[in-house]
């Protein structure tokens, strides 16, 4: 049977041969859909899959998981690094030790895609990750970059995470009085994955949300901007192609960067012969990938080699307010920032803003 390192290695060489410039992908049992287009870029650097883990080697349960990566075009081969992280990401879904449920398997598997990233560009290359997990227990999110997770229900569409950028992290500190400086429309990122050990991944708990859809977006898929996706949600038109809807109305809009959207459900009823097979099948827009079961490693084993202490995984849930990236390059600019808002006492909101990101005056 097969290593973690040589099935991380198959889905990367996979990956690498088999993605497409523009296509769409529908898994009609479990109601996914994705779909990505190239734009006016000379390559795709996003990346997609729907996976379906048949039995987790430790949870001994079947998972299931729609992500999504935009490799970095500012930075060295963006759409070498997306494939990396998700080849990562996926292989320690697969056969990860976790003791811990699923957002510590999530947490895990993102940390060990950035050491991945990190070991290949040494943070000079790096990608964005949204990811949504399913199991069991229940449905769990991961969050980096400025990719986003949507959730839409018979009433409303609500944004879910916040951009990993200056404009974004600073703007929901901010009222609206102060929202046109300079820095509040600088979208550079201040963590990605491939950035080495100072990054923090935002877990979201969502079992809370209503019965409905789950929308993940690369930023030339959401470039429309929050409210003119309610306002496309609210026409009426159907939801079972919000995410095609999404990239063509950002199109419109002026979006010439690569667009990649992935609909999926509230839940996840898993079949049964899914658990019985032990295979891993990999979704992506034009093919598929099938793995067979992992070789088991012991326990001590993969705690030895866990790329995230058990410490670090009995941390709650990363709050909103948490949410500023200290970064090296960032300091100085966020902590000036900060004593601005505490000299006109400013308090800080909690809530999630509510932006429309149509200007974009930087690329990343």
């Amino acid at each position: 049977m097969k290593d973690v390192d040589e099935i991380e290695f198959e889905i990367f060489s996979w990956l690498e041969s088999c993605s497409v410039d523009n296509g769409s992908l529908a898994v009609a049992e479990y109601d996914v859909q994705i779909c990505t287009s190239l734009g006016k870029r000379q390559s795709n650097q996003d990346r997609a899959a729907f996976i379906l883990i048949g039995n987790q080697r430790y949870a001994q349960a079947s998972l299931a998981c729609a992500v999504v990566a935009d490799g970095m075009g500012g930075m060295r081969e963006g759409g070498l690094a997306a494939s990396i992280a998700i080849s990562a990401f996926v292989a320690y879904l697969n056969a990860g030790y976790t003791r811990g449920g699923l957002k510590s398997l999530l947490l895990n598997a993102i940390t060990h895609a950035n050491d991945k990233v990190f070991e290949k560009f040494g943070g000079s290359g790096g990608t964005t990750l949204s990811a949504v997990l399913y199991g069991q227990q229940g449905i769990v999110g991961v969050n980096v970059g400025d990719s986003r997770i949507y959730a839409a229900d018979n009433e409303k569409i609500t944004r879910l995470t916040i951009d990993d950028n200056f404009a974004e992290q600073l703007k929901h500190l901010q009222p609206p009085s102060l929202q046109t400086r300079p820095i509040l429309r600088d979208n550079r990122l201040l963590q990605f994955v491939g950035m080495g050990r100072s990054l923090q991944p935002h877990i979201i708990d969502l079992d809370a949300l209503n019965d409905g859809v789950i929308l993940l977006a690369t930023d030339g898929a959401h470039f429309l901007g929050d409210a003119a996706l309610n306002e496309l949600f609210n026409a009426g038109l159907p939801t079972s192609s919000l995410h095609t809807n999404t990239i063509d109305i950002s199109r419109m809009c002026g979006s010439d960067d690569n667009a990649t959207a992935i609909l999926a459900p509230r839940n996840i009823v898993f079949r049964s012969d899914t658990a019985q097979s032990h295979l891993t099948r990999i979704h992506i827009p034009g093919n598929t990938l099938t793995i067979g079961q992992l070789s088991q490693h012991s326990p001590s084993q993969l705690r030895k080699n866990s790329p995230i202490s058990s410490e670090e995984l009995e941390k709650p849930v990363v709050k909103v307010s948490k949410r500023i990236k200290r970064s090296a390059k960032s300091k100085k600019v966020i902590d000036s920032e900060e004593k601005k808002l505490k000299s006109d006492s400013i308090q800080p909101s909690l809530e999630f803003i509510d932006a429309n990101d149509s200007e974009r005056q930087q690329e990343r």
